[in-house]
């Protein structure tokens, strides 16, 4: 228990003592303490004040997650520089993904229409297998080749037969020795002209193959027309062929229903083959040679009566100057 006594001192000022079971405590100390107690929380006050001002407004905080930044809410929240770069770029690598997915799928869904025309083509091997035959006459080969019905008809008129099939823009002595002499190679020289085909003209494609390979220019537009043809008929099949790999390799091991070929040139015999022949008149098949091309053995001519693959050309007149002056 404490008892509050009064006593008069000091000018008679009043005085108030607390007086406790243990101690005793002067008012005026406490009011001191009280003083000292309200100045130093008037102190800090501000400092609390400050630190509030410091802390973040809950409702100001961007707590948006990565796809809102990016698609969702720009129109309410502009955009950091950072964020729309990063926005942009994965909208142009999307945009191409699917540009190249919508791509892929039409150079697939076209190489099957157009491999599904081919195959219902007939066979082109009638014009390789036929009886009718091309010949020259010995005493003057660079007198315009013929066409014979049959070989026999050939022997009769005294001219030897140069391949099978009829007489083409190719038949004649300079472009039957580009063909023998080519033969392993014709086939690669041709598709480095390819792309003139879709960047150039005709006349571009025409001079590619007559600088390449060296055909008479009758001959080189012949092979300049069946490359446009299958540039059109068979895009996306020879495409489809360049991304899978076998373009590099003319025949496709198990392939033998398309005659050993790959895709690509299997669509181009059956859509091109058959009017490059008959302008040609000249192919290596119909001349009784193996090119780089595996072709069907049934389909190589047997009725030549020059063995070209081992021919010495100046034993049957195929005299390089002569062409070269008319040439001139």
């Amino acid at each position: 228990t404490t008892d509050r006594t009064r006593q008069s001192q000091n000018g008679g000022e009043d005085s108030e003592v607390v007086v406790g079971t243990d101690e005793m405590v002067d008012v005026d100390d406490i009011d001191d303490l009280n003083a000292i107690d309200e100045e130093q929380l008037n102190n800090t006050l501000p400092e609390m004040a400050l630190n509030e001002d410091d802390q973040p407004d809950p409702s100001k905080v961007d707590r948006r997650g990565c796809c809102q930044k990016m698609c969702c809410d720009y129109r309410i929240v502009p955009r950091t520089t950072k964020e729309k770069w990063l926005f942009w770029t994965i909208r142009v690598v999307l945009g191409l993904v699917f540009v190249l997915y919508g791509f892929f799928c039409i150079v697939m869904i076209g190489s099957r229409i157009e491999n599904t025309t081919a195959a219902e083509k007939p066979s082109t091997a009638k014009y390789f297998t036929t009886a009718q035959v091309c010949a020259f006459n010995p005493s003057d080969p660079f007198e315009a080749f013929r066409t014979f019905d049959t070989k026999e008809e050939a022997v009769l008129a005294n001219w030897t037969v140069a391949h099978c099939g009829n007489c083409g823009e190719c038949s004649n002595p300079q472009d039957i020795v580009v063909y023998v002499e080519t033969r392993k190679t014709i086939a690669k020289s041709s598709k480095s002209c390819g792309p003139n085909v879709f960047l150039g003209t005709k006349d571009d494609v025409t001079d590619c193959l007559e600088e390449k390979i060296g055909f008479t220019r009758p001959c080189t537009e012949c092979w300049s027309s069946n490359m446009i043809n299958t540039g059109k008929r068979c895009l996306n099949t020879c495409m489809r062929t360049l991304w899978s790999g076998f373009m590099t390799d003319n025949n496709v091991p198990g392939a033998g229903a398309q005659g050993w070929l790959n895709q690509c040139l299997f669509c181009d015999e059956k859509m091109s083959g058959p009017d490059f022949v008959t302008c040609s008149g000249v192919a290596r098949r119909r001349l009784g040679i193996v090119s780089e091309i595996v072709r069907n053995p049934e389909q190589q001519c047997r009725n030549m009566d020059v063995d070209w693959v081992d021919v010495d050309f100046d034993s049957i007149g195929f005299d390089r100057t002569q062409w070269e002056n008319q040439k001139v």
